[in-house]
């Protein structure tokens, strides 16, 4: 057991060693070409604006780079599916704030940390109420983390790969306060994986496909008839 501590100290101590280093030898992106999702961050106060529609929803977005290294911005969703499991619809909206750090950049390649703390609030089927209470008012709070990596293939034109998890807690009160039906509230946990293309039409202007499928499960009974993950979001970006 302690010989298993003293490994485990070392390659945590390891990788706190490694990451700033890496940072720090490769801590621009590698072009000033706009990514929106991909692990390549703005140029430094650098602002874009998005707007994309699909499943689960339809989105806006605004992503401000303060530095040339890390990119902050609102993204307000309507919804009309849930954003976690399955693929019960239902109406509601979220509130999110997706963040990247880039890590490292060489030649073609730009890898970034990723992370978006989330709030969804609407119709009970969004957060995994896909019975009688499907239509009462829930909502759900978590937050997303996982890595981006960007490939610069061509001038105008870039692939993003990237894997996630998300952590949300998921409640519908209405369903509590019925009593005797459990399954009210949960923790559910989604796993995904990520591909996506950005393509340059000018240098204000980007188009995007960004596809997302994976699966999770939950706590609670009664919640979510799907373990599957699904979100496709096509839209355009614009860069003032």
């Amino acid at each position: 057991m302690r010989y298993n501590r003293d490994v485990l100290r070392l390659a945590l101590a390891f990788l706190l060693a490694w990451l700033p280093s890496v940072a720090r030898a490769d801590s621009r992106p590698t072009s000033d070409d706009a990514s929106l999702r991909s692990g390549r961050t703005l140029g430094n106060g650098e602002l874009l604006v998005a707007v994309t529609a699909g499943w689960p929803g339809v989105e806006g977005e605004v992503l401000f780079s303060p530095s040339s290294r890390f990119d902050v911005g609102p993204r307000l969703s309507l919804l009309y599916a849930s954003p976690f499991l399955g693929f019960a619809t239902g109406l509601g909206g979220e509130l999110s704030l997706p963040m990247r750090l880039h890590l490292y950049g060489k030649r073609d390649v730009d890898v970034a940390l990723a992370a978006r703390p989330l709030f969804v609030i609407g119709d009970g089927a969004l957060v995994g109420q896909e019975g009688i209470f499907a239509d009462d008012r829930g909502f759900g709070v978590g937050a997303e983390v996982g890595a981006r990596v960007g490939l610069h293939l061509g001038d105008a034109f870039t692939l993003g790969l990237g894997a996630s998890a998300t952590l949300a807690y998921v409640s519908t009160p209405d369903a509590d306060a019925a009593g005797g039906g459990g399954g009210s509230d949960g923790i559910v946990g989604v796993v995904t994986a990520q591909v996506l293309a950005e393509a340059l039409l000018s240098r204000s202007t980007l188009l995007l496909a960004d596809l997302r499928a994976g699966g999770g499960g939950h706590t609670g009974d009664g919640l979510f008839s799907s373990r599957a993950h699904l979100q496709l979001a096509l839209g355009v970006a614009y860069r003032p």
